[in-house]
């Protein structure tokens, strides 16, 4: 569709960048696919809750290159295995027309080509950062700075193992926000901001927003 928009959204541990790809999802009417993709993708292909189960351990996460390899295509690779899945899931999404924000799981890089992309990478202060993970997780500093530290080098890892590129490379993102300076609200409305230029240079129009 010439007016379909996908939102990809990256963000580092503790941003906010999850709450704010609920709430412009939200707002704007659009699907959101973050860490329930997998069961979605189990719904559309028939997968067992057992192997549901095993699939969301492995998600979004690089191969460990000391219990898996790959012969003539082939891989042993439970990570390689539910990653090629994901990315034909994500595919197939934006195949079919719909509007919708995905986070994380490399969507900038995989739906690159789709010509209605829009590609976010949203951090935050340190500072910001363990204070909201010591609040919504329940965790002393110590204990959030270290959770933050180990989520952002899986995420890291995975991302550039499956591009190619630098995962905190600004260069890959058409929209890079700090969202300590501009808050919950103000960075969904930079977002929405861009979704209205983005359309208007597809379609010579800007859409109707709230």
């Amino acid at each position: 569709m010439d007016d379909q928009i996908i939102i990809s959204i990256n963000r580092e541990h503790g941003s906010l960048g999850h709450e704010v790809a609920v709430r412009l999802a939200d707002s704007l009417g659009y699907d959101l696919y973050d860490r329930d993709i997998l069961t979605q993708l189990a719904e559309d292909s028939n997968m067992s809750p057992d192997a549901l189960h095993a699939f969301k351990k492995y998600d979004e996460k690089r191969r460990r290159p000391f219990v898996s390899r790959s012969v003539n295509g082939y891989t042993n690779s439970l990570e390689d295995i539910i990653t090629e899945k994901v990315h034909d899931y994500e595919r197939k999404l934006a195949e079919s027309g719909k509007n919708f924000v995905l986070v994380g799981r490399c969507g900038n890089e995989v739906l690159k080509d789709e010509p209605g992309l829009i590609s976010v990478y949203i951090y935050a202060d340190e500072d910001k950062k363990v204070k909201h993970i010591m609040k919504s997780r329940n965790k002393d500093e110590k204990e959030a700075r270290r959770e933050i530290k180990s989520v952002d080098k899986h995420r890291r890892d995975y991302y550039e193992h499956y591009t190619g590129k630098e995962w905190k490379d600004f260069r890959n993102y058409d929209l890079v926000l700090n969202s300590s300076k501009l808050g919950l609200d103000g960075t969904v409305e930079i977002i929405k901001n861009f979704v209205a230029l983005k359309k208007y240079h597809m379609n010579g129009e800007f859409p109707d927003q709230d």
